[in-house]
């Protein structure tokens, strides 16, 4: 059942006119009672953005690493 959390979540955003980061943590915890404050820590954009590492995602070090990879084809 939890694998349907993130719709329900996203779906209640739409109707409530809110985001993840705003929306109220009681919603959180009608739609699966696991969810604590720290949820929004873990959805935040910076946690996201850099943990997100494969080819191509926005981790510092992927950036700086295409960044070398492209200074080297322009030399």
């Amino acid at each position: 059942m939890r694998y349907k959390a993130t719709g329900e979540l996203v779906a209640k955003c739409i109707e409530s006119g809110l985001t993840l980061e705003t929306l109220p943590i009681e919603e959180y915890k009608k739609i699966c009672d696991v969810f604590d404050e720290g949820v929004y820590e873990a959805i935040g954009l910076e946690k996201c953005a850099y943990e997100r590492s494969p080819l191509g995602g926005p981790n510092p070090d992927n950036v700086r690493k295409q960044v070398e990879r492209v200074r080297k084809i322009i030399e």
